[in-house]
């Protein structure tokens, strides 16, 4: 399970995930650097990735030889994700079968959802490819109710969105046994951060 929050205030957009992975009932979790939530996709602008679902589907993405994030563009916009980006997300993870069949609801889904941060705007690529672009906060993941009560309760009383997005989590870590330490921030304009119990 996972709870992921995205927060932009002023010039600096936040993008934060617990660090539990789960397999069935089997709970992970994640002690290195590659196999974190939130990574780096873009250095300069920083652009960030975080994922909810299978984590093996997501992990094989990453390490594909055959697939890019972002094709070393240096900015990422709703338009590229919509028109370019999904396309050859789904095309690839239709030939590796990340892919799961609804059959009631007729329809194709990826095993995962995406989080994008650039610096000036942050996104979501939903299991269904819809991409939607948020302006204040986003969050997925099983954790996300309990995220974005929590935002919207402590919102007005921090002015960072770092120690809001810390907050949140800290909340959701305390909600469910499947949301765990360690705390992964990566941030526009700050260095990555691990933050343990």
């Amino acid at each position: 399970m996972t709870a992921i929050i995205g927060i932009k205030m002023g010039n600096e957009i936040v993008l934060a995930s617990d660090g539990i992975t789960t397999t069935g009932d089997t709970y992970f979790h994640i002690s290195n650097k590659s196999s974190y939530k939130v990574f780096e996709v873009i250095d300069s602008p920083k652009h960030f990735v975080a994922f909810t679902g299978d984590v093996a589907s997501f992990d094989f993405l990453r390490k594909s030889k055959e697939f890019s994030f972002f094709e070393g563009r240096s900015n990422v916009t709703y338009d590229y994700l919509v028109k370019r980006f999904v396309p050859r997300l789904f095309k690839i993870s239709k030939k590796y079968a990340l892919l799961d069949v609804n059959e009631k609801r007729n329809e194709t889904l990826f095993k995962f959802s995406l989080l994008i941060t650039t610096p000036s705007k942050m996104f979501i690529i939903r299991d269904n490819g819809v991409v939607i672009e948020h302006n204040e906060m986003i969050c997925a993941g099983s954790g996300q109710d309990q995220l974005a009560m929590k935002y919207l309760e402590i919102k007005d009383k921090y002015v960072s969105p770092r120690e809001i997005a810390i907050e949140c989590l800290k909340s959701a870590i305390k909600f469910g046994p499947s949301i765990g330490y360690p705390i992964t921030i990566a941030s526009n304009i700050h260095d990555f951060e691990v933050i343990n119990d």
